[in-house]
């Protein structure tokens, strides 16, 4: 599994993910976006944004927001044919090797408390977790 930085060829492959059920489920505004959000959000996006594959196939993407200069958030989904099969600790181990590639230091992630699959993820991948009711997580990774 490689992450490698997505391309405009990519942005529906985003778009569909983003609105996938489950992952408006488990979203912080639990709800999807329309086609002209996610394409000004991504004309207009700091963030570093990337998609996982697996050989040829694209199974999830990544986004790392920037906080500060040493500090960023991650983000991630996977298609669903391919959840609860491991790739999220994958994901999330390439992810902070390219935010060290980056310069970051710190990750931070938000995840609700009825999203166990994810919170089982950053727990398996060390990260600790550092407030109550959306979990907040971090590591550090330099």
């Amino acid at each position: 599994m490689i992450l490698r930085d997505a391309e405009l060829t990519d942005r529906q492959f985003f778009f569909d993910l983003r609105n996938d059920p489950d992952v408006v489920k488990f979203s912080y505004t639990r709800r999807g976006v329309t086609w002209v959000e996610h394409c000004n959000w991504w004309r207009d996006t700091w963030d570093h944004l990337l998609v996982a594959q697996e050989g040829e196939r694209r199974i999830g993407v990544v986004r790392l927001t920037p906080l500060d200069d040493a500090c960023c958030e991650v983000h991630y989904a996977l298609v669903a044919a391919d959840r609860g099969r491991g790739w999220a600790a994958k994901v999330l181990e390439e992810a902070e090797r390219v935010a060290k590639e980056l310069g970051y230091a710190h990750i931070v992630a938000r995840v609700d408390t009825p999203n166990t699959p994810s919170i089982r993820a950053f727990l398996r991948s060390g990260y600790s977790v550092s407030s109550p009711g959306t979990l907040m997580f971090e590591r550090d990774i330099a």
